[in-house]
C-alpha cells in the first residue's frame, strides 16, 4: 500500500498547486489508469503503473472536491464584498480550548450557520475563529452559540512565504475571525448527548478540574501540558527552555504520547498474557482510552488510527506490517481531509 499512498499524496500535492487545467489533467489520468488497468495489463506487476495513476488522480480529485471552488467560504466572501460592522453570528462550536476561572483568553472555532445584521437574517456557511477574552463559561464541541462582534478577514499575523497559523486555519475551512468579550459569546443550546467529541471534551475537562484540585501548583502547568495538552500555564521562559533542549514536543499531546502508551503496553503485556489477540485487544483499548482521555484531538486520533491498523493484524491472525498500516492510515486521512497533507503535524507523524 505504500506506493499507492505516495501516489495519492502526490496527487493531492499536485492539485494543491492550483495550476490551470489541472482538473482536466486529473480526469485524463484517472481515465488512462482505469483503461490501462482493465484493457492492457495482464499480470499483477504490470498493473502497478495503472494503479499508481488511479491513486494519483484520486488524490487530486479529492482535493478538487474539497477545495476546488472559489477561495474562502460564504461568510468570508460576504465580508470581502462589503464591510460588516457589529453583528450577530450563530453557529455550532467545532472546537474549544480548555480554560479555567481567571483565564483571560480562550480561542473557539465555530461553524457558522447564520449572520444577523440588524433586522436582516442571512443563512450562510463558514468557519470563524472567535478570540474570546474573559470567557464566561466553558464550551464543548457541538454547543450552539451566538456571538456578537465585528467579523474580519484577518485571522492572525502573517509572514509572506512562511506557513503560519492563518494558513493552517484556512486549509481547514476557517477564513475569518471575530473578537468577543465575556457575555458577547452566549451558549444557546448544549451539545447533543450522543456527540462523541463532546463526551471526549467533558472527560478532558473533568480530568483538568481534578488535576487542579490535587496537583501542587509548582508543577501543575507541566502536568496539564503533558497529559492534556493545555499549555497556557507554561511560561514563555519555560517553553523556550524545552525548545532549546529539543523536547518541546512533549508539551503538546500528540502521536508521541500514543506511541509511549503502545510501547509500554507492548513491553508489559507479554510478561503475563500469551495470546497475541488478547494482548492486541488490551493494548488497543488502552490506546483508544488515552485518546479519549486526552480529548480526541487530531494528532492523537491520527496516531490511534495508525496503531489500530497495526494491531489489526493480530486480531485477524496475520503478520504485522508497519509500512502497510501507515500507508492505509495515510490513505484514509487524505481521502477524508486532503488538506492534512500540508500540515506539519501530519508530515511529522508519518515521517
Amino acid at each position: 500500500m505504500a506506493p499507492a499512498a505516495l501516489a495519492l499524496a502526490t496527487g493531492v500535492g499536485f492539485a494543491a498547486l492550483r495550476l490551470p487545467g489541472a482538473l482536466w489533467l486529473l480526469i485524463a489520468a484517472a481515465a488512462a489508469g482505469v483503461a490501462s488497468g482493465v484493457l492492457l495489463c495482464r499480470s499483477t506487476g504490470s498493473r502497478l503503473p495503472a494503479v499508481l495513476l488511479v491513486f494519483f488522480a484520486a488524490g487530486g480529485l479529492v482535493w478538487q472536491a474539497h477545495h476546488g471552488g472559489p477561495i474562502g467560504d460564504q461568510l468570508s466572501r460576504r465580508l470581502a464584498q462589503r464591510a460588516v460592522g457589529r453583528c450577530v453570528i450563530e453557529g455550532i462550536v467545532r472546537s474549544a480550548e480548555l480554560h479555567f476561572p481567571g483565564d483571560e483568553y480562550a480561542p473557539v472555532i465555530v461553524d457558522v450557520e447564520r449572520l444577523v445584521i440588524g433586522e436582516e437574517r442571512v443563512d450562510l456557511r463558514g468557519g470563524v475563529l472567535v478570540r474570546w477574552s474573559r470567557p464566561a463559561h466553558r464550551l464543548l464541541p457541538g454547543d450552539r452559540v451566538r456571538i456578537a462582534g465585528g467579523p474580519t478577514l484577518a485571522i492572525s499575523r502573517v509572514n509572506p512565504g512562511i506557513q503560519g497559523y492563518e494558513d493552517y486555519l484556512r486549509r481547514h475551512g476557517v477564513h475569518s475571525a471575530v473578537r468577543a468579550t465575556g457575555p458577547d459569546l452566549e451558549r444557546v443550546a448544549p451539545a447533543p448527548s450522543r456527540s462523541l467529541r463532546a463526551w471526549a471534551a467533558r472527560i478532558r475537562a473533568a480530568q483538568a478540574d481534578r488535576l487542579i484540585a490535587t496537583v501542587p501548583e509548582s508543577i501543575r502547568p507541566f502536568v496539564l501540558a503533558v497529559w492534556l495538552g493545555h499549555r497556557s500555564g507554561v511560561s514563555q521562559a519555560e517553553n523556550q527552555a524545552y525548545i532549546d533542549a529539543g523536547v518541546a514536543h512533549i508539551l503538546a499531546v500528540s502521536g508521541i504520547h500514543v506511541g509511549l502508551i503502545f510501547a509500554s503496553m507492548s513491553f508489559l503485556l507479554p510478561l503475563s498474557i500469551r495470546s497475541e489477540r488478547t494482548r492486541a485487544i488490551i493494548c488497543l483499548v488502552c490506546v483508544v482510552a488515552f485518546c479519549l482521555l486526552a480529548g480526541a484531538r487530531i494528532a492523537t486520533v491520527r496516531a490511534t488510527l495508525m496503531v489500530a491498523l497495526y494491531l489489526g493484524a493480530d486480531l485477524v491472525q496475520r503478520e504485522r506490517d508497519a509500512i502497510n498500516a501507515l500507508a492505509i492510515a495515510a490513505i484514509a486521512i487524505l481521502l477524508t481531509a486532503p488538506a492534512a497533507l500540508l500540515d506539519f503535524g501530519f508530515q511529522l507523524s508519518f515521517l
